[in-house]
């Protein structure tokens, strides 16, 4: 009698943590496939955003660099957060101009000059644009200068040719000029607020390479 019933508590013990054993199965496989259909849903989310991506260039990227002028920008797409990063180039290459003359051999080593920039060429002093401290312009001289100013010049003057102001206005800024001859005209004036100016408008922002990341949404 004592051995069938040490025999049955021996079986209700078994089944009972077979039933235990089982339960446990159960809910770690139930929790496995809830961890995978959330798991796909945010990879589903992800291949989204990842989509959305592929429709943008580098294009994109250095235009908003160009409008927004941030070294970190973020775009909240619908799952997540596309972020990339900006640089900023100096228009002035190297140390900002500190003379009112600068002799070069290629512009193209001291300025950052392109063709969106609004840049005045000229023959003679007469054609120079309207300037103030606040709007100084770029202007090209493309012929020998031996003239005075009728009124004070603020910008940058770039020339390849002789240049020599005579007893006049003033000019405020910075020469650029090839001719050595050129550094000791007393009516040019070296201006800090006119570099100042250009280094903050003319500079360009653009896109870093290599720099985007996805992230999650807060």
């Amino acid at each position: 009698m004592r051995y069938r019933n040490f025999k049955a508590t021996v079986l209700l013990v078994g089944l009972m943590s077979l039933s235990g054993v089982l339960t446990l199965i159960f809910l770690a496989r139930e929790k496995f496939i809830g961890y995978e259909r959330h798991s796909n849903h945010y990879y589903q989310q992800y291949l989204t955003d990842k989509m959305a991506l592929f429709k943008r260039s580098a294009l994109d990227e250095d235009n908003e660099c160009r409008q927004t002028k941030r070294n970190e920008i973020n775009v909240e797409l619908t799952h997540s957060v596309y972020q990339f990063y900006c640089e900023q180039s100096s228009f002035f290459i190297g140390n900002l101009p500190s003379k009112k003359t600068v002799v070069f051999e290629q512009i193209s080593d001291y300025l950052r000059l392109n063709e969106t920039m609004p840049i005045t060429q000229i023959n003679t002093l007469a054609e120079l644009p309207p300037t103030s401290p606040t709007e100084p312009k770029i202007v090209v001289v493309t012929q020998d200068i031996d003239e005075k100013l009728t009124r004070d010049f603020y910008g940058i003057l770039i020339t390849q040719h002789y240049f020599n102001l005579k007893n006049g206005a003033k000019m405020y800024g910075v020469l650029y000029t090839t001719q050595e001859s050129d550094k000791s005209n007393r009516y040019v004036t070296y201006s800090r607020e006119v570099v100042k100016y250009f280094d903050e408008h003319y500079s360009i922002w653009h896109f870093l390479p290599y720099s985007r990341n996805l992230l999650h949404a807060k």
